[in-house]
């Protein structure tokens, strides 16, 4: 069971503090509250600072790991100091650095072209229902919709994506979270994201934040040689938090913002 972060506080603190440090955080959720919709998020200036403040620090090393795209978060990130990992891994790109993808992006965008057809045939017939196009992923958002809509939507894009409007999507998974589901190439995740981010970043200690499903295979696949944060606020009435694979919680994105001033006190010393 994953205890409060505050509560082992003491006993975190000296291995955040002690060499070399990749600290790495989910975006939505985590850095940032959630919004209705992914456009309406923006990044307040104590957060930019803060990720900037740490990132400087020598022997730090800060990323962003998101399921937006690696533009997106430039946009929205002081981003020449940070390492960004976007589509969940698909993209990686160094401070300063240009997108590495993992895949053939383009080609993944094509593969996913009839179903992108068929996604927004959903949306139409379900108000409230959106459809998001990353190119090598396709995002269905079903937050703003009624519980009706929102859970006929969600299966019929389930549907189409194992074959039911006609064709099929080799080398792809469903993959769901809040109020979202999407179709990504398969055999990517954070989890494999934050190896490679690790091989290419260093850091004797990772840390890794995050609120969502998707985060679940960073804090799999680090296990408890780092340490793993969830932040519960979003899913406290769901049973994930209690099967949550990271070793400790946070209550919410103001509790994340406290622990970038904590990290950058420690690191200064």
């Amino acid at each position: 069971m994953a205890a409060p972060l505050w509560e082992r506080w003491d006993e975190v603190a000296p291995r955040l503090a002690r060499g070399t440090l990749l600290a790495g955080f989910d975006y939505d959720g985590t850095l940032v509250g959630i919004r209705p919709s992914p456009e309406e998020v923006r990044t307040d200036e104590a957060t930019r600072q803060a990720l900037a403040e740490l990132a400087a620090i020598p022997g730090t090393a800060v990323a962003v790991v998101s399921g937006r795209p690696v533009a997106q978060l430039r946009a929205l990130l002081p981003a020449a100091a940070l390492w960004l990992v976007g589509l969940h891994g698909l993209e990686l790109a160094a401070p300063h650095g240009e997108v590495l993808p993992t895949r053939d992006l383009d080609a993944a965008a094509a593969m996913l072209a009839p179903l992108l057809v068929v996604a927004e045939a959903i949306a139409a017939r379900h108000p409230g229902v959106r459809v998001e196009d990353k190119g090598a992923t396709l995002v269905l958002h079903t937050r703003q919709a009624s519980r009706a809509d929102a859970a006929a939507a969600a299966a019929a894009f389930r549907s189409a994506v194992a074959g039911g409007a006609g064709f099929v999507l080799d080398g792809f998974e469903l993959l769901a979270g809040k109020e979202v589901l999407e179709v990504r190439p398969a055999g990517e995740h954070k989890g494999t994201a934050l190896t490679r981010l690790h091989r290419e970043a260093g850091g004797q200690q990772v840390l890794y934040v995050g609120d969502d499903l998707t985060d679940e295979d960073a804090f799999g696949t680090l296990g408890a040689g780092a340490v793993t944060v969830r932040v519960v606020s979003t899913y406290q009435s769901e049973p994930a938090v209690a099967g949550t694979r990271a070793a400790y919680t946070l209550a919410d994105p103001a509790e994340v913002g406290e622990l970038l001033q904590r990290l950058i006190a420690l690191r200064r010393h």
